[in-house]
Parts: structure tokens; sequence; C-alpha cells
């Protein structure tokens, strides 16, 4: 009796070890031909999106004049068509400035990407969020800021210090005026973060926004305020002399 309930067990083992194998391939084959039609549609609907925009960046085409093209009409209401318009616009963004940068923002809002972008924003899934505030932020939509200020206070690291970073670059250094009362502690690398952003960004103003920072409670804002005056005034003190007088 013993051996042959050895055997039935041994059985199922074996029957479970095929069912799991047989079940992990369909899944990896069911990926595989989700990643490839994936990159079909990419392959196919990119020159298209990148067609558009440049049309309208650099060939002086009006929205209107887009709204009749039939590339246009024909794909715009296929979601993956509309990320992929998104990222051409993203990009172009990020490659150029003046004329072009305001052209792109024009298009970015009368397109309704920007929808595509606040959907983002308002996932669940954190890193939609990310991409969504970085988004947001490139563009210039300052409508948006206090809708990203809300995340400052996220569990989540990175989200916070994008949407840090993202008020920043909204509002530039008054941006973080939130910091006058913020409780939670602002990490070594969030502050190292906005310092890079402030140093190629915004130049030094005559008015030391930071003393407000340097007499606050909360010691690590205290220590943001007392590194930007570091940097302001051009001091040679390290960052760790810095954290010692913190300390002190």
């Amino acid at each position: 009796m013993a051996s042959q309930r050895s055997e039935i067990f041994l059985t199922i083992l074996i029957l479970l070890f095929f069912s799991l194998a047989l079940l992990f391939l369909i899944l990896l084959i069911i990926s595989r031909i989700k990643i490839t039609i994936a990159l079909n549609k990419k392959k196919f609907f990119e020159p298209i999106a990148e067609s558009l925009v440049f049309s309208v960046i650099f060939e002086n085409k009006s929205f209107k004049d887009l709204q009749k093209d039939k590339a246009f009409t024909t794909n715009i209401h296929n979601k993956f068509f509309r990320l992929l318009l998104l990222d051409s616009v993203i990009n172009l963004h990020k490659a150029y400035t003046g004329e072009y940068s305001k052209k792109t923002e024009l298009f970015f809002i009368e397109s309704n990407l920007i929808k595509e972008t606040y959907k983002k924003l308002n996932s669940r899934q954190w890193p939609d969020k990310c991409e969504g505030i970085r988004e947001l932020a490139e563009m210039n939509i300052t409508d948006a800021y206090s809708l990203i200020s809300k995340n400052v206070y996220s569990k989540n690291v990175t989200l916070k210090q994008e949407a840090m970073m993202a008020m920043l670059k909204l509002k530039g250094v008054d941006g973080l005026n939130f910091l006058n009362n913020y409780k939670e502690t602002l990490s070594d690398w969030i502050q190292l973060n906005l310092i890079s952003i402030i140093k190629y960004n915004f130049p030094i103003t005559e008015v030391p926004y930071y003393n407000s920072f340097i007499e606050s409670s909360n010691v690590s804002v205290s220590l943001f305020g007392k590194r930007l005056k570091a940097y302001y005034e051009q001091s040679d003190v390290p960052f760790s002399e810095i954290n010692r007088c913190s300390n002190s």
C-alpha cells in the first residue's frame, strides 16, 4: 500500500511539473507574440507619427490642416498610434528650443495628446505617474503644478523626487516654497538632484530665498538650505562639512 501511494504521489508530481512547464511555455509564447505585434505596430505607425509631427513643426502646417490629412484622421483614434505621436512630440521638444519648442507645446495641447499624459499622471502605477509628471514638466504645463505637488508626500521616493524636480522646472525656485512647511525627510539624493537642476537652469538671485530653508525646524530642509547657500556663495566647503555643521 505504501509503495502504491508513493507511485501515485510521484505521478501527481510529474503531472504537476509538466503542467507548470506547459503553462510557462504557453505564457512565453503569448509574451513573444505580444512583443512581435507591438514591434510591428511601431514599425508601421512610427514613420507616420513622425511625419505628421514634422509637418506641423517644420512645414508650418496648422492643426486644422492636419485634421484634413487622412494619415492623421485614420490613425488618431488608435491608442498605440497616439502614444507614438506623443513620444515624437516629447522627443522633438527636448531637441529644439525657441519657435520649434513653442510649436510642439501648442500641438501637444491642440491634438489632445495632453490627455494621454494626464492619464499617466492619474494612474495608480507609480512608473506611469512618473512618466506623466516628466512629460508635463517637459511641455511646460504650469496648470498641472497643483496636481503634481500632491506627490511630494508620496511614500515612493522616486515619485516624490520626480514631483519635486517637476515643480522646480515649472515654477523655478518658487516651486520649492512648499519646503517651508515640509515635515518629511528630504533625502540626500533628492537634495543633490534639486541642486543640480538649480545649477544648470537658474541664475544666482540677489535675494537669498534659501535662508527660510536654513531656519526650518526640519533638519533635512535646513541642510538643503545650507547646501544651496554654499553653492550660491561659491563656497569650497564640502557637503561632508555642511553635514557636520548641521548636526552640531
